[in-house]
């Protein structure tokens, strides 16, 4: 678990609370005289300490941005009910709760290629309302299967990747981690188990299940390498 001033640096550079407070200030004019500085310190000490919190905002932050603003729009609807709502009673469980609630859904509706966006600004207008907001999953979500076999399909353009095929792999790393923090501070990027050099026309190679995660750096080193040398590098430095 991360503690030291290093780690605090980090999350303030990835969460970019200033411009989501500018956001959030705009739809609730309610938060127009909060004290920003208090909260922001107080935000990422609760993310330092609660081990939860922690995993739930690190998967936050390989959604998408889904908006034209310079910060990842599913921490909207996470900050605000943080400032709204952190005195209350239970609010470290019930602020948990609501995180992987707003995850699972998030989730559902990209790999279903629903509209995430408009989901997420009902889910901000939820949170004005109430600490137990108002957003359940819908049946034709839960029914329809083609999101899990648009996963299974071979992709190959890289810009796919670093979008759902890498969410997926940063949704499975976060159940093998400990230390969140400590993933934010390496380039992590997208690597293929089996090689794409050569003359390898198996669509397979471009599935899910060949993909890993790695560090940019030994990215580099492994790319193109042969199976049998590059499984080595994979298996004693890969992230899942």
């Amino acid at each position: 678990m991360c503690s030291n001033q290093e780690d605090k640096k980090i999350l303030k550079s990835e969460l970019q609370l200033p411009d989501i407070q500018k956001r959030l200030v705009t739809l609730n004019q309610d938060l127009t005289n909060t004290d920003f500085d208090s909260v922001n310190s107080e935000f990422i000490g609760l993310i330092i300490k609660n081990i939860q919190v922690q995993k739930g905002i690190f998967i936050s932050l390989a959604f998408p941005k889904f908006c034209p603003y310079n910060h990842k729009k599913i921490l909207e609807p996470i900050l605000l009910y943080y400032i709204r709502y952190r005195t209350k009673e239970h609010f470290e469980t019930k602020f948990t709760n609501f995180i992987f609630k707003v995850i699972a859904e998030a989730c559902l509706r990209y790999f279903s290629l629903k509209d995430v966006s408009s989901f997420l600004d009902k889910v901000t207008k939820e949170v004005i309302e109430s600490d137990y907001p108002d957003f359940k999953f819908k049946e034709s979500y839960q029914a329809n299967d083609d999101w899990k076999e648009n996963l299974r399909r071979p992709v190959k353009t890289p810009r796919n990747y670093r979008k759902k095929q890498r969410l997926v792999l940063v949704l499975l790393a976060a159940e093998m981690q400990l230390d969140y923090v400590d993933l934010l501070k390496k380039d992590i990027e997208v690597e293929h188990i089996y090689p794409q050099a050569g003359e390898n026309d198996d669509d397979r190679i471009y599935t899910i299940g060949n993909l890993t995660l790695l560090e940019k750096k030994l990215n580099g080193k492994a790319s193109n390498h042969d199976f049998c040398d590059k499984k080595i590098i994979i298996k004693n430095q890969r992230l899942l």
